[in-house]
């Protein structure tokens, strides 16, 4: 339990692992270019391409199951990057770039107290959940439009669309903890607002 506390706080070592997710899906979409060059048929091509999102869609439900209990603003920026980071690589894989290649590095930063506080933060937070919410169902449709005449042909289209539910519905857990937050916040405010007004 204890190590799972230190996982838990270390925004450091979320950081590492966010850059681990995003170096292994670098290294995979090198994999995938080479496997995609030796399909001889688009059925194989669209297998190796679906068998890819659906393993790193495991890896991101791993990788978030301890980000999901981190309370507020600082939970919610985690699960955005990471879940940011998977969009990204998807986006690369079904578009893949033509032109020079371009690392986009993402590090949560821990802005402290002051921040959580804020009814402004919380606001912030609830519109980068919403953002990638829209995302979400943006690959969903694209995927379900790109890949639909192999649904029955490759059996981790199901399971990769599952996936992708389960993110979702992560992403809606937080959005209604943000709401949450932001109502206690504003009780909070009129709290003090009434007393600042009494003196």
């Amino acid at each position: 339990f204890d190590e799972l506390k230190e996982r838990y706080y270390s925004l450091e070592k979320a950081n590492q692992e966010l850059l681990q997710f995003q170096a292994d899906q670098d290294c995979l979409l090198r994999e995938l270019e080479e496997k995609e060059k030796n399909a001889t048929t688009v059925e194989e091509k669209i297998k190796v391409e679906i068998e890819a999102m659906n393993k790193q869609s495991k890896k991101l439900l791993g990788l978030l199951a301890l980000q999901m209990f981190l309370p507020g603003p600082k939970g919610v920026k985690r699960v955005t990057a990471a879940t940011a980071a998977y969009l990204y690589f998807t986006n690369r894989l079904i578009r893949p770039r033509t032109i020079t290649k371009k690392y986009h590095v993402i590090t949560v930063n821990d802005y402290g107290k002051d921040i959580e506080k804020t009814i402004t933060t919380i606001e912030d937070a609830e519109r980068l959940l919403s953002k990638t919410d829209n995302q979400i169902d943006k690959m969903i449709w694209e995927i379900q439009t790109m890949y639909h005449d192999y649904i029955s042909l490759i059996p981790e289209y199901s399971e990769l669309l599952s996936h992708l539910d389960q993110i979702k519905g992560n992403i809606k857990e937080k959005e209604f903890e943000m709401a949450k937050i932001k109502q206690q916040q504003i009780r909070l405010l009129e709290k003090n607002n009434a007393k600042v007004l009494a003196k």
